[in-house]
C-alpha cells in the first residue's frame, strides 16, 4: 500500500495497492500536531483511517461485517511535494 497526505487539504489518499494504481480518497476529521482520524468509503465499506505521525502507524478499521482491518507500521513519510 502506498499513501498520500494533505493536512492542508485535510485528506489521505491510497494510491497503490497490490502493485495496482488506485485512488480512494478519505477526508481528515480530527487532527492533532502528531494524528490525524480520517473517514471515507473502501471496498464498498465505511472506513475510518488513524495514523500517528510520531510513531508512523497506520490503522485502518471497517465496521461492517465482511469488513477488514489493517494495522500497518509504516516507513518514515517523506515529502513529495511543498503546498
Amino acid at each position: 500500500m502506498a499513501w498520500v497526505y494533505s493536512l492542508k487539504r485535510k485528506a489521505i489518499v491510497l494510491f497503490k495497492q497490490d502493485g495496482k494504481d488506485v485512488k480512494v480518497k478519505f477526508e481528515i476529521k480530527d487532527q492533532t500536531p502528531e494524528f490525524f482520524k480520517a473517514k471515507g468509503v473502501m471496498n464498498e465499506y465505511q472506513t475510518d483511517i488513524s495514523y500517528s505521525l510520531t510513531d508512523n502507524e497506520l490503522t485502518i478499521t471497517q465496521a461492517a461485517l465482511f469488513g477488514q482491518n489493517y494495522f500497518l507500521k509504516c516507513s518514515d513519510a517523506k515529502l513529495e511535494k511543498k503546498e
